[in-house]
């Protein structure tokens, strides 16, 4: 399996990531792979592709999102993913102008990073 890159022209997709349960988008496009890890590429306005960058591009790779390493679900919002884990906790990263990672958008509009979502 491929890590490092994504062909669009490739008529196999899935073959570079490996085993694909779930895939999702919203600004970009994220999968979850057998195991439990995620990884995303596209559009990354709200680093929602590829959280180390701190401006705005197209990634034609797939990145393996830090800190998700056993991932049950995951769903997308608008420019922001997250996923649960076996235990229940909801850890969400991308744009947070509206509260979506589940804390105060004056304290940080966005994070590229997981950010565990508190009830």
């Amino acid at each position: 399996m491929l890590e490092t890159g994504f062909d669009f022209d490739d008529p196999e997709p899935d073959r570079l990531l490996g085993d694909v349960e779930e895939l999702v988008g919203s600004d970009g496009v994220c999968a979850r792979i057998t195991g439990g890890t995620v990884k995303c590429l596209g559009t990354n306005g709200a680093f929602v592709a590829y959280p180390d960058w701190t401006h705005y591009r197209q990634t034609r790779r797939f990145t393996t999102v830090i800190g998700i390493r056993d991932a049950t679900h995951i769903v997308a919002g608008f420019n922001h993913v997250c996923s649960l884990d076996p235990t229940g906790r909801l850890r969400c990263w991308g744009d947070n102008a509206q509260g979506q990672l589940g804390i105060d958008p004056a304290i940080k509009d966005k994070s590229g990073l997981p950010v565990l979502v508190k009830f």
